[in-house]
């Protein structure tokens, strides 16, 4: 699933992943998590 998400073209479904990724920064502890963010884009950001 993560390796789609740069094939979304959706301006919605695009700014809810940015969404989430905010809010999941915190816990980037956690292999799942640290996994989207790389994808997304936003791993290296602290909370």
């Amino acid at each position: 699933m993560l390796a789609l998400l740069g094939q979304v073209r959706s301006a919605r479904i695009r700014t809810m992943l940015t969404t989430t990724a905010r809010v999941l920064r915190p816990h980037a502890a956690d292999a799942g998590v640290a996994a989207f963010l790389t994808r997304h884009g936003g791993a290296a950001q602290p909370a």
